[in-house]
């Protein structure tokens, strides 16, 4: 049985972007749900794991079974087993080692009957941990049967190999990638990324696009030491300046920078609304300052009624372009592209 069908989870908020990151290899778009995106591919499925803006992609199968028991079933149970080879198939022999069912009522008889059926098949260890395999069990959307999703990857494709190091609070891998987009990448850009934490917008924009030059500050010296070890493991070192500098007082001159980008503060697990109540005004108007007219800046930020109040106070300078409301982590933040003015203090 050949793959075709496959559903891809989204960064809700994100869905245009990422769409149209996957029209570019998908043969067709079946649907588009929240955080959701089925479709059809007929290529080799080490394609789909190049998308960066797509949290994970599943190949997908429907069962008109009206009890799970049934995929144990000869042929049912066969299928299943054929569509993981074919995943498995994708790449490196050991790859995948371990097999995880997950399925409401996964620790029942039949589910883990199921489970160690296809271990068994595919020659992988069951687990209730993280497997490297893993295969979804969900009732079918709108009519009886069963849907199995397996994973086309041992990580998430948000699991980013470059990322050594994490920060509390760290940007997800396909939100950054998806802010990097809405800067609009250009080889001419000068990219200051303020309150740069591990680097994960820098290395986000570098796997899109050359840059000119690239500066990742921040006042944490354990941030930047993460940053520096992110960079390095992405192949990027050379192209970022990293520095310790106030966002609030940069070293740069006037109209410096074609793009700024921030994964601000929002005083959950970084900073406090104390401190952005004297940070946010600042930040922006120092990168006002070193922005050039018609610079983009996209930052992201949970605190959202303090954004609104200083972006009002700022809007000479800024003109408010999108302004997305995402999820992500169980918060809802708040991604917003400004666009510099001509005015100058």
């Amino acid at each position: 049985m050949m793959l075709q069908y496959f559903e891809a989870e989204i960064v809700p908020g994100i869905e245009p972007l990422a769409l149209a990151e996957l029209r570019q290899i998908a043969d067709d778009i079946d649907h588009v749900g929240t955080g959701q995106v089925r479709f059809r591919f007929s290529g080799s499925l080490s394609a789909l794991a190049a998308p960066r803006m797509i949290t994970t992609i599943y190949a997908l199968g429907s069962f008109a079974e009206p009890r799970p028991r049934a995929l144990l079933g000869h042929a049912n149970l066969h299928h299943i087993v054929d569509a993981c080879r074919q995943v498995c198939a994708a790449w490196p022999a050991a790859t995948f080692a371990t097999l995880r069912l997950s399925a409401a009522g996964e620790q029942s008889v039949v589910m883990r009957r199921l489970r160690d059926e296809l271990a068994g098949h595919l020659g992988l260890t069951a687990t209730d941990g993280d497997g490297d395999l893993l295969v979804r069990l969900r009732r079918s959307d709108g009519r009886d049967g069963w849907d199995v999703l397996i994973r086309l990857t041992p990580r998430p494709l948000a699991s980013r190999a470059w990322r050594r190091c994490s920060r509390p609070g760290a940007l997800a891998a396909p939100l950054a990638a998806a802010m990097m987009e809405l800067s609009a990448p250009a080889p001419a850009d000068v990219i200051v990324n303020l309150c740069c934490g591990s680097a994960t917008l820098l290395v986000e924009r570098g796997a899109r696009a050359p840059w000119r030059a690239a500066w990742g500050i921040d006042l944490d010296a354990d941030a930047l030491a993460c940053a520096d070890e992110n960079l390095t493991a992405a192949g990027l070192r050379a192209r970022v300046q990293l520095a310790a500098h106030d966002a609030r007082a940069l070293p740069f001159d006037d109209a410096f920078a074609s793009v700024v980008c921030v994964d601000l503060p929002y005083g959950r697990l970084v900073g406090s609304h104390h401190d952005n109540l004297q940070l946010y005004p600042a930040l922006i108007a120092e990168a006002a300052r070193i922005a050039q007219p018609r610079a983009r800046m996209v930052l992201v930020t949970h605190e959202i009624r303090l954004l609104e109040q200083t972006l009002q106070r700022t809007a000479g300078w800024w003109h408010v372009r999108q302004w997305l409301r995402v999820r992500v982590g169980g918060m809802t933040p708040v991604v917003v592209v400004l666009e510099r003015t001509d005015h100058r203090a």
